[in-house]
């Protein structure tokens, strides 16, 4: 007999395609930003990616599933600041 849920620790995930069934977590897009930063490294041979494409990016799928689900969005430039202001939390997180 199980006791405890199973943990998830995103902090050492690689990142996750956002789920098109349900509106994104915090957790959600941070996933979804670091695939896109490590598909796009990896396409640039070890090269990192500056933070405004990747959120850039990020924000054009968001921006597709709010439209999916008829909810309106704040600006573009609202989303990639929220994006940004995300990446920051979880780096900080990492850092500490």
């Amino acid at each position: 007999m199980s006791t405890r849920t199973k943990t998830n620790f995103p902090l050492f995930d690689y990142g996750q395609e956002l789920r098109q069934t349900v509106l994104p977590t915090f957790e959600d897009v941070v996933k979804y930003y670091l695939l896109v930063q490590h598909n796009i490294k990896q396409e640039r041979k070890g090269q990192q990616p500056p933070i405004a494409e990747i959120a850039e990016l990020v924000e054009r799928q968001l921006e597709q599933l709010s439209h999916k689900a008829s909810i309106p969005i704040i600006s573009h430039t609202g989303v990639v600041k929220q994006i940004r202001q995300y990446v920051e939390k979880y780096r900080s997180i990492i850092i500490n």
